[in-house]
């Protein structure tokens, strides 16, 4: 009973959520270092986190009875643990039932084979006219052994067939053998580098314009090489002409194109491409070795033993062993199944953004062909829209580089999905109603903090605290107003980015003078001034000390004082760019390599490369070019080529430029505007298809003229230091109070949160997506939701729209930080999907929740440190007062997170087909929704049920969130990650304030540890 009792109690669950988040967690570091295989035969598939699921099973199960979940009262609880039970359940189905795989598909073709995405050893025994054949599915981990091991029966004989070995890297070798084959070795080089390839007699090889075979005379227009008797010849195709160097005679000669002997160390030279044999074996065959030079190339092999014999096999391809009279034959890679229908790709088709590479859709038109139920049917297969025939279910996942392929993802697991769906919607459902059913804990919560109220009125502390000071950034403009006006209109013409976004030009001006000088403005000069100077007087600009160089070693190099530098500064006498060789070194390293000089030459060659694209034209596509079939724009000098010198259009962009030359003289913009106008009408005339609607326009220029999130970051971050101060000051000394402040300044952040409202709306408006689709988004999202949590809060507990303030600001100035770009930007196809505005919107609102609760965790701690006798009571109320609100926030912000998940899943299986696939910022994801599941069950561990504990935990887990939102962004590989697995540098500044808040939590711990020993020595 004992046993049962800890095997179903808190404790244990406690212990089995941080064994669980730890272990998936860990999983994404192996992934990102090993590959997803090794991370699945490491954690995720591996027999001891099954039973770690298992056992998480049981205690849900067995904690139904010990805690009497089975009560009316405690229904919804129920629910919630037989919901977890459902969804682990439907896992289990999906990972021994469910299989995933792609079929490629070229138009016209008819094909029922498709390709698993799962590996397989495939065994094939025989003996005279008897055969049979074993297959069974294998995980090549890196870094793994005895993958596989089993032992066949076959015509009275036993074979122990194993996989010894998986090895990233092996190299083909030449081996002698009595009865092998003639073989070649020849060493290649020319533009494509140098290679090494090994040619059987009767082989030929492709490089390029030309060719090699070796023994096959019918390529007459290949470099042939033939074998007579132990003597190689060469003869050259008739058109080729080429040289030969004998290395060892020194001496060189012209090849005819007669068949003539090779000798040895002998170099042949045809166009760019050389080539040497490099050695011949007249009896030979073909064998792999694992490579041990970390710099050498290689194919993925394993290492296979039948009986007493080991070979290296190349994944895919079979290797036939002979056992005294029978045979084994293995290979070892994906299997090829068959549907019991066909499909037909009748057509694919790819979309691209205007004037873009960049695809806006793709689909796939097929008919699905089933001869057994005499079915033939038409459907059109696209991102997030797929076909489901017969149990199986396509996505479009990728096409061929010509466009007339196409590779679907096909998936079968009609029950693991259906189970994991109904456990998720239990779940969906019983935590929402959790926050809304009478007598449960976040009622019992909110009830205990009206009673720590009616405490507070008898101690006269005072109430609702407020403060701040709301206003933008005004830079005056020293300039003419005919230029000023002019710009503005110069600024409201439209041009299509490198995307194919069609956008005003003030966007694009906002962005270059951001970009080149991190300003908004540039001597009084406006973002569109300065780029129609840049565009009409280039060398005036080139001499402009307007390109931030703010790291002095960098200063150093160019030989400028100051923090900007002119576009001239960086060419030296001779016209060669100073900083080319130091620029190119710093691209060569990997990120997390890279010095902060190395850093500071990539920024600044970045910002010259801008500069100088502006100068010479290349990003101004202001002209659309007519009757393109993808609607592409063109540049003036583009513009003047296809449409003429000399002609009305043609000299449109010129005649401009000559009337702003005029207007910079006389001061007079109106022939200046005239042309512009016909420009602008030019636009209209021949672009209306894409051309953006004037409402459209408008606002997106009002929104970079206002840049409200980045004004918005200083009023927040100010309005939250006032209000924590305050709370901070009212703790230590209850009768001051702030009534008259805490109105007029709950007034400005109710305005400034209208503001971010508004801002919000508008990028939605002219983005035409949901403004949470990229890190910059996400973040002023956040902050938005963040702000929301501190009003929802802040009855209860007035300082939570402090600490939200605050931390709005903090996340407001981080999205404005250089590695993220507000930049307005298209969506992927992926992102085209309803499931993302609600996954996204969701999952990063629960963010605002938790860090409200980690916010107020992390005051608890200070607070903590300066609890004595004299203020216990004070302190303590306080304390408890913050703790039920961090509940609050909690439980909130964890119903959001999972529900999101819930959401996301649904997306993944609409987009990739498959609702879960241990992605990284999918599993840390769940380690976050685990992390906090254990920080509200902490009062099922009478042991660590703590002010203290739950304050530390509160805080530390939204290192989860951070994790999950950066850390796999930047230093993890997978679906979401922007950097690929290559990991930059961590910012110095996260190890001092780890520091610090070890030394706080330190102090809180030694004090809260001090102050209970003092409590229970008095008692």
């Amino acid at each position: 009973m004992k046993y049962f009792n800890f095997l179903f109690s808190g404790w244990f669950m406690g212990i089995l959520l941080l064994v669980f988040a730890y272990s998936i967690g860990y999983a994404t570091f192996v992934e990102n270092d090993y590959g997803p295989i090794t991370a699945r035969y490491m954690v995720y598939n591996a027999r001891w986190f099954e039973v770690l699921m298992l056992l998480m099973v049981v205690n849900f199960a067995g904690m139904i009875f010990t805690k009497h979940l089975y009560l009316r009262s405690k229904w919804n609880i129920l629910v919630i643990h037989i919901a977890l039970i459902i969804i682990i359940l439907g896992a289990g189905v999906t990972r021994y039932f469910g299989y995933e795989g792609q079929m490629h598909i070229r138009e016209g073709e008819t094909t029922n084979i498709y390709r698993s995405s799962d590996q397989y050893i495939h065994i094939g025994l025989k003996k005279g006219d008897a055969k049979e054949e074993y297959q069974h599915k294998v995980l090549l981990a890196q870094g793994t052994q005895n993958l596989f091991s089993k032992q066949l029966e076959f015509q009275n004989k036993t074979f122990n067939v194993s996989l010894v070995k998986y090895i990233p890297k092996a190299a083909q070798v030449l081996v002698p053998a009595e009865t092998g084959n003639p073989f070649l070795t020849l060493i290649i080089g020319g533009p494509g580098g140098r290679q090494e390839i090994v040619l059987e007699e009767g082989q030929s090889r492709g490089f390029g314009t030309m060719g090699i075979s070796f023994g096959d005379t019918t390529k007459s227009e290949f470099v042939q090489i033939i074998n007579r008797q132990g003597q190689i010849f060469i003869k050259l195709p008739e058109t080729a002409l080429a040289q030969s160097h004998n290395m060892a005679q020194n001496e060189s000669a012209t090849l005819t194109n007669d068949f003539m002997p090779i000798g040895d160390m002998q170099v042949f030279s045809i166009g760019r491409t050389s080539f040497v044999v490099k050695e011949f074996v007249e009896h030979g065959r073909i064998d792999y070795t694992e490579v041990t030079d970390p710099n050498q190339a290689g194919i993925p092999a394993v290492k296979v033993r039948v009986n007493h014999i080991e070979k290296i096999l190349p994944e895919g391809r079979k290797q036939t062993i002979p056992i005294n009279d029978s045979e084994v034959t293995i290979s070892v890679g994906t299997m090829y199944l068959e549907l019991p229908f066909a499909l037909k790709l009748n057509e694919f088709q790819l979309e691209r953004y205007p004037g873009s590479n960049s695809p806006s859709s793709y689909a796939s038109e097929v008919t699905v062909i089933d001869n057994l139920n005499k079915v033939d049917m038409p459907y059109r297969i696209y991102m997030n829209h797929i076909l489901n025939y017969g149990g199986y279910r396509f996505f479009q996942s990728s096409y061929d580089k010509d466009e007339k392929g196409t590779v679907l993802s096909v998936n079968k697991d009609y029950w693991g999905t259906l189970i994991s769906y109904i456990g998720y919607a239990l779940l969906f459902g019983s935590m929402i109603l959790s926050i809304f059913i009478k007598g449960n804990r976040f009622d019992r919560v909110t009830k205990m903090l009206e009673g720590i109220h009616s405490k507070r009125k008898k101690l006269a502390q005072a109430g609702i605290l407020i403060g701040a000071l709301f206003m933008f950034n005004n830079n005056a403009i020293g300039q003419s107003a005919d230029l000023s006006a002019h710009a503005d209109k110069f600024g409201k013409l439209y041009v299509q980015n490198n995307e194919g976004r069609i956008e005003p030009i003030n966007t694009m001006a906002n962005m270059v003078l951001v970009k080149v000088s991190k300003k908004a403005s540039y001597l009084g000069l406006s973002a569109n001034e300065v780029f129609l100077g840049m565009i009409s007087d280039g060398q005036k600009w080139q001499k402009e000390k307007i390109i931030k160089v703010p790291e002095k070693e960098v200063q150093e190099l160019l030989g400028i004082i100051g923090k900007y530098a002119s576009f001239d500064d960086f060419i030296d006498e001779t016209g060669q760019y100073k900083i080319r060789s130091f620029v190119e070194e710093a691209y060569v390293k990997k990120p997390a390599a890279r010095s902060t000089l190395d850093k500071a030459l990539i920024n600044v060659d970045e910002r010259v490369n801008v500069f100088y694209m502006v100068l010479n034209g290349s990003v101004l596509k202001i002209f659309p070019i007519i009757n393109d079939s993808n609607n592409r724009w063109a540049t003036p000098n583009e513009h003047h080529q296809l449409a003429g010198h000399g002609t009305e259009s043609g000299d449109l962009f010129e005649n401009y430029l000559k009337s702003l030359a005029a207007a910079r003289t006389t001061g007079n913009y109106s022939d200046a505007d005239f042309n512009l106008k016909r420009i602008v009408d030019y636009q209209k005339e021949y672009g209306s298809a894409v051309l953006p609607s004037p409402t459209r326009a408008s606002l997106e220029i009002f929104y970079n003229k206002t840049n409200i999130f980045k004004n918005l970051f200083p009023v927040y971050m100010l309005l939250g230091v006032l209000l924590v101060g305050i709370f901070m000051i009212q703790i230590f000394y209850p009768r001051l109070e702030f009534k008259m402040l805490s109105r007029i300044l709950f007034i400005l952040v109710v305005v400034a949160f209208i503001v971010q409202t508004i801002g919000l709306g508008i990028r939605w408006y002219i983005s035409d997506h949901a403004p949470w689709s990229n890190g910059y988004e996400s973040m002023i999202y956040i902050s938005w939701a963040t702000v929301l949590a501190g009003f929802l809060f802040m009855k209860r507990s007035p300082v939570t729209l402090g600490i939200t303030a605050l931390l709005a600001g903090i996340m407001l100035f981080t999205a404005h930080m250089s590695w993220l770009n507000p930049e307005l930007t298209n969506l992927v196809p992926v992102l085209k999907s309803y499931w993302l505005t609600f996954h996204v919107a969701t999952i990063t609102a629960s963010y605002g929740f938790l860090a409200l609760g980690c916010m107020i965790g992390f005051l608890n701690l200070v607070i903590m440190i300066f609890r004595n006798q004299s203020n216990k009571d004070r302190i303590n109320l306080t304390l408890n007062e913050l703790v039920l609100i961090a509940e609050l926030a909690l439980s909130v912000g964890i119903v959001l997170l999972v529900i999101g998940n819930f959401l996301g899943g649904i997306w993944a299986n609409e987009s990739w087909g498959r609702y879960w696939g241990w992605d990284p910022k999918e599993t840390w994801t769940l380690v976050t929704i685990v992390l906090y599941a254990f920080t509200l069950h902490l009062t099922l561990i009478p042991a660590i049920r703590n002010t203290f504990t739950f304050s530390f935990f509160a805080f530390i887990s939204f290192g989860a969130v951070l994790m999950t939102y950066f850390g796999v962004n930047y230093y993890l590989s997978g679906l979401h990650s922007y950097a690929n697995g290559d990991p930059v540098a961590i910012p110095s500044g996260l190890y001092y304030a780890l520091a610090v808040i070890a030394i706080i939590t330190i102090l809180a711990g030694y004090n809260e540890f001090k102050f209970r020993k003092g409590e229970a020595e008095s008692n």
